[in-house]
Formats: structure tokens, C-alpha cells, sequence
């Protein structure tokens, strides 16, 4: 399934349309996925809560609404798929080939956050090595371009 898939998915969920009830301005706000699981997010700022629709096997598993962790001086902006052409599969293909090409070891886990960050939608890719360093990336929802590269150690 593609991100556009999971959200008709997720809005067709009965406890979304539940809580979208006493929610009417929220917004899409996220989608992640770790290899094991996709969860799509929708965000309220009246409430400053976040609901979550969790798939595996390309079914709900779960919903749940929580609190926002975020930079408190940073607002969560609303994700328009609008801007995101290229498939989950060709942004986990191009993520993929920029670490092996760059990289020579293997991978604990690899994590995909499509979201929209001061002003401008990002996947944010994160690949955990057994050294316990992370990669993070940021590729171009329309081209699968990597826009941005660092590492940072997960221990201190």
C-alpha cells in the first residue's frame, strides 16, 4: 500500500470517524513506518493531540489518540500528499541504495517519517546501525532526492 491507501484506510476506520467527529479541524500530520508496522497520524491543535491508526499486514491493528511530543516553540504543520509523487516503495528503494552505496555494514532497523517540516514535506529516513550510530536522511517527496544527510550517536 501506498501512503494515500493507508490514510482512505485510516479514515474509513470506525474509531477515526469517531474521533474526527469531535475533532473536525484536525489535519493529517504524519505517516511512519518501521518494516514492521505503518501508523498514519492526524493532528488537532485545539487539543494538542495526536491520533494514531496503526496497520500491519495492511490492516488496522489498532487507534489511539496521545499526547504531541515536539519542540514546543515549533507548531506541527499539516502533511498535503499533494507534493509526494514518488511511492513508498521508490522512496524505501532510493533510501536504500544511497546507504549501501555510501555504507558497508549491515542495518538493526531502518525507520520512514513522511512529514512536513518548517514549511516544506520531508521523508525523514533513520538507519540504526549495530554500532548504535543513526543515520538520518531527508529525501525529496517528489524526486527521492536525499536533501540532507547526518549521523548522530544513539549512547553517549
Amino acid at each position: 500500500m501506498d501512503v494515500a491507501d493507508y490514510l482512505t484506510a485510516a479514515q474509513k476506520n470506525k474509531n477515526y470517524t469517531a474521533w474526527q467527529k469531535t475533532h473536525p479541524h484536525a489535519f493529517l500530520s504524519y505517516f511512519y513506518s518501521d518494516g514492521t508496522c505503518e501508523q498514519i497520524g492526524f493532528y488537532d491543535e485545539q487539543t494538542d493531540k495526536v491520533f494514531s491508526v496503526q496497520f500491519g499486514n495492511d490492516t488496522v491493528l489498532s487507534a489511539w489518540e496521545d499526547d504531541v511530543y515536539r519542540d514546543p516553540a515549533k507548531r506541527v504543520e499539516p502533511l498535503l500528499l499533494e507534493t509526494v509523487t514518488q511511492s513508498f516503495l521508490a522512496i524505501k528503494t532510493a533510501a536504500t541504495a544511497f546507504f549501501e552505496g555510501k555504507y558497508k555494514t549491515t542495518l538493526l532497523r531502518t525507520l520512514y517519517v513522511l512529514e512536513k517540516i518548517d514549511g516544506t514535506v520531508v521523508w525523514n529516513v533513520t538507519f540504526v546501525m549495530p554500532s548504535l550510530v543513526l543515520l538520518i536522511i531527508r529525501l525529496d517527496p517528489s524526486t527521492a532526492k536525499v536533501l540532507e544527510e547526518r549521523q548522530t550517536r544513539l549512547t553517549s
